[in-house]
Formats: C-alpha cells, structure tokens, sequence
C-alpha cells in the first residue's frame, strides 16, 4: 500500500539517495523534516537543487531574482526538485512553514530556506511531543 506524509504522500523508501546520496528514508518522519535533514547533511546536494530551481525562476517571465537567490513564489520548484513525489498539497504546507519563519522575505538564500526548514522541523518535533502549548 501506498503510506503517506502528514500532508499528502510518502516519498518512496530511499530517495534520499536518488537526489543527495544520502542515507535512506526514515519512516514515520514527514517532509520537512526529510527536507530539513537534505539541508543539512547534504547541503552539497540541496545546493544544486536550489541553484537549479532558482535559475528556472529566473528565466520565467515574472523576471529574474537577484544571483543565488529564489523568489518566495518558486519554493514549491525547490521542494519538487529536493522531492518528487511531493504533492502540491505537500509543497503548499512547506512553502507556509518556510513563509512563516521569514515572513518579511519576498526572495531566499539558500541559508534562508534552511533555516526555514530547521525551525519548522523543531516545531513539528514540538507538538509530536506535545510541549507546544494549546491555541485559542
């Protein structure tokens, strides 16, 4: 049967090593955190894939953003390149987190985009845990 990430779908077992040559999927574990994880032990790999998504953004018609950088609109590009199989509901919750951390930023670094998924990993890590206090 087909698992699924908290959002939408499950990537398929390994594909970590298909985009970084990393270690193989942790089951039980959702897409920020793989994405989170890319960053960080493969910031080689995540690199490439966000110079390939921002050199896309670049060339579309909306206009270029400035070298290195990703316009805020094309990170749903970064996520399908880090992960395939992502589903737009998937890229729509990681662009929101990503958003969430650096609401005032209109283009991204790739630092950027990392601590956007490293903060939004911990705070996922929070709540499994129940040490995030009760909204209302």
């Amino acid at each position: 049967g087909v698992q699924v990430w908290r959002a939408s779908q499950e990537l398929p077992p390994g594909f970590l090593n298909v985009v970084g040559g990393g270690p193989g999927h942790t089951p039980g574990t959702g897409l920020v955190q793989h994405l989170a994880s890319l960053a960080a032990a493969q910031p080689s790999a995540f690199g490439n894939h966000f110079m390939m998504a921002a050199a896309d953004a670049s060339a579309s018609p909306r206009g270029a953003a400035p070298a290195g950088m990703l316009p805020k609109a094309a990170l749903p590009a970064l996520i399908r390149r880090c992960a395939p199989a992502a589903g737009d509901a998937d890229c729509r919750y990681v662009a929101s987190v990503v958003d969430a951390a650096l609401p005032r930023h209109t283009t991204l670094s790739v630092d950027d985009v990392a601590y956007g998924l490293r903060n939004a990993a911990a705070a996922e890590r929070q709540a499994e845990a129940g040490r995030l206090p009760a909204g209302g």
